[in-house]
């Protein structure tokens, strides 16, 4: 059953070889509606601290459109700014011990209150979230806070982080082939009466992954 399952996603996969024809490309198919996001104005420069930085400590940088920010990861140092003004402030931000392999922006869940996002970021041991809010009647993002929701990775290396906006579940692309989920808690969860706050659990796997 699990053979006849991977030959069939793999007949729903593009071949090569006609990706490649010519006239064949992105522009032959139709767009369909979002998510699209919008940068407000493009920005050349990088702020001025992050220039005095030894490019040997530079990891990997992303976007973060849901706060319209950038972000750069300096081992286990998160440096985050307003891509669409690079005279903003500057929040240099040390919430994990590990370096950072992966951050990302997720809503939080209907039972959270007082937070505009949650901050998820990804070592190689653990998946943490961090409090984002952004000062009342501004644009201006206030420093994260680290929350008490965060999970043990495991040994999985976390390769992307997708959230869902409307519901607030986070999901992580493992190494290890399998889709997990992130899943956090209220006060009054419990298993075997003992508090739970939070939890990783895998909601989708492949064949590499029971190899």
């Amino acid at each position: 059953r699990l053979v006849e399952e991977a030959l069939t996603q793999d007949d729903q996969q593009l071949r090569l070889d006609e990706v490649c024809l010519p006239g064949v490309g992105s522009a032959d198919y139709a767009r369909e509606g979002g998510p699209y996001f919008h940068v407000e104005r493009s920005a050349p420069n990088l702020p001025p601290q992050l220039s005095d930085r030894p490019s040997c400590m530079f990891m990997q940088q992303g976007i973060l459109t849901e706060i319209q920010h950038m972000w750069r990861a300096y081992d286990s140092t998160l440096v985050l700014w307003r891509y669409a003004d690079p005279s903003s402030p500057v929040i240099e931000y040390q919430g994990v011990t590990q370096k950072i392999v992966g951050v990302a922006v997720a809503y939080p869940k209907a039972f959270i209150s007082g937070v505009d996002y949650f901050l998820v970021l990804a070592t190689p041991v653990e998946v943490s979230l961090h409090a984002l809010c952004f000062a009342p009647g501004k644009k201006q993002l206030l420093p994260p806070v680290r929350t008490q929701y965060a999970v043990a990775t495991d040994d999985v290396v976390v390769s992307a982080i997708a959230s869902d906006s409307s519901t607030g579940r986070i999901f992580l692309g493992g190494s290890d082939g399998c889709i997990h989920e992130f899943q956090y808690f209220d006060e009054d969860a419990a298993w075997f009466g003992r508090p739970r706050k939070c939890r990783r659990s895998v909601v989708s796997w492949n064949i590499q992954s029971q190899l």
